[in-house]
């Protein structure tokens, strides 16, 4: 009776009020518990349906007998393994937590994924689409892995579908700190490349439209633009619009919508003979690399050449057979001048990595210029064209010398970085320049070593001593 007494009003309101907040807690803590189960069974629901059935799903399709049997050797023999290891898993304790989506396939198997890429890699240049499927799964478990998004690039180049191959090569660049294999650069050409082809799709349909005056071909272009094409094929196909365009009769080339279809064809094909594929990963792996010691044997003794850029300067010099006649042959960029004027030879090529033309010119070694060792693997993976060169200059050579009291904001110039090389082996019998005037080719600090060492030997020719 006497706790009773003590109950007053207030702590009746008091017990009350804590029994009420209690209910809502529990209610709270229930309804955050029932939410927690929901996001986690629709995130085995996700998980389920679009990482690990896709993945069971695939499996099935590529290893049908009829499809496996059309596949080459080591790609069918790595897909059978594959579905072997899948099979194995499906059989463990832990296929319900894949069933469910609990877990998903690349955290229950990680080797599953180095099989796949693998797998991936083999099948990239005869079955590319398989690729693209190979990589399609993977991403769906792991969206950063890096590897994934190149062979998927790789393989969109190969089937010819641009977009696609544009947006897995931003993907890997975002993914990326570095770009040691180029692929900025590549990702550049594919965009200008993509865009081209829709506005030569669009002036090819506006034509058509139109019914302005086009060959019987225009049509079928049209629509191979407009979807996943092989390079080649595509190629092929401009290059015969535009070759038919060449025939038609003047008054028919009249037309501006006919003019504007001419003018996209031609500037394809110049983009396509100007910027040829760049060297694929083997191939630039194999690439011959010339290094310092090797470049001094290779030079000694010889009588070294270097011919100016500037075509004008050589125009009707008539001195092709005097350049000739020199034991290496270096020129700068694309050679300009005439066989008459210049000669055809190039033993060494001396090139910036960004610039636009001249790599596709035959060399015996091709020295890429960089203000950064990065830009020289850039260039390397990205400007090279297969067979034009039978080595290049080592990357410490990316920039042979600094411009004496070199500043940021005076870069030393390409011949003045090739004396300075030639002068420092010091193993040249002789180094003449064709085609130089030093005062408007080299800047005052640099004049300020050469000039001391040159002498005027004719019109023409300027010897370095």
């Amino acid at each position: 009776m006497s706790r009773l007494t003590r109950l007053t009003p207030t702590a009746i309101v008091d017990a009350v009020t804590e029994a009420s907040e209690q209910r809502r807690l529990a209610r709270r803590e229930a309804e955050r518990q029932a939410r927690e189960l929901a996001e986690t069974a629709a995130r085995h629901a996700q998980v389920a349906a679009t990482v690990n059935r896709p993945l069971l799903r695939a499996i099935t399709t590529w290893t049908e007998p009829e499809t496996l049997a059309h596949r080459p050797r080591p790609v069918r023999a790595q897909l059978t393994g594959i579905a072997g290891d899948v099979q194995k898993m499906m059989r463990t304790p832990g296929a319900a937590a894949i069933t469910s989506g609990e877990r998903s396939w690349a955290e229950a198997v990680p080797k599953l994924v180095d099989e796949l890429l693998r797998c991936a890699e083999l099948a990239r240049a005869e079955a590319p689409d398989l690729t693209l499927d190979i990589t399609t799964v993977l991403l769906a478990a792991r969206p950063a892995s890096r590897a994934s998004w190149r062979q998927r690039a790789l393989a969109a180049e190969e089937l010819g579908d641009l977009p696609t191959a544009v947006r897995a090569h931003q993907a890997y660049l975002n993914l990326t700190r570095g770009d040691r294999l180029g692929v900025r650069e590549r990702l550049r050409r594919l965009e200008d490349l993509d865009d081209l082809r829709l506005r030569l799709a669009t002036a090819l349909d506006t034509a058509l439209r139109a019914g302005a005056p086009l060959p019987g071909t225009a049509a079928d272009l049209r629509d191979l633009l407009l979807e996943p094409t092989p390079g080649p094929v595509r190629d092929e196909a401009v290059a015969g619009l535009a070759a038919a365009m060449t025939r038609m009769p003047v008054t028919d080339l009249t037309s501006p919508l006919t003019q504007d279809v001419l003018h996209l064809a031609v500037r394809w094909r110049r983009e396509v003979a100007l910027v040829p594929p760049p060297l694929d990963e083997d191939p630039a792996r194999d690439l011959t690399v010339l290094r310092l010691n090797d470049l001094r044997q290779r030079l000694t003794g010889s009588r070294v050449c270097l011919v100016s850029p500037h075509t004008p300067r050589l125009h009707g010099s008539g001195l092709g057979g005097r350049v000739e006649d020199y034991d290496v042959v270096v020129r700068f960029g694309p050679p300009r001048n005439t066989a008459r004027d210049a000669g055809t030879r190039t033993d060494l090529q001396v090139i910036r990595h960004d610039a636009i033309d001249g790599w596709n010119a035959q060399a015996w070694l091709r020295m890429i210029l960089a203000d950064e060792p990065r830009d020289w693997v850039t260039a390397v993976r990205g400007r090279l064209v297969p067979g034009r060169q039978h080595a290049v200059a080592e990357k410490s050579l990316h920039r042979p010398v600094e411009i004496p009291g070199d500043t940021p904001d005076e870069e030393p110039r390409d011949a003045y970085q090739l004396i300075r090389l030639l002068d420092v082996l010091a193993v040249c019998d002789t180094v003449d320049l064709f085609g130089f005037r030093p005062e408007e080719d080299f800047a005052a600090a640099e004049l300020a070593w050469l000039t001391p060492r040159l002498e005027q030997l004719d019109e023409y020719a300027i010897g370095v001593r």
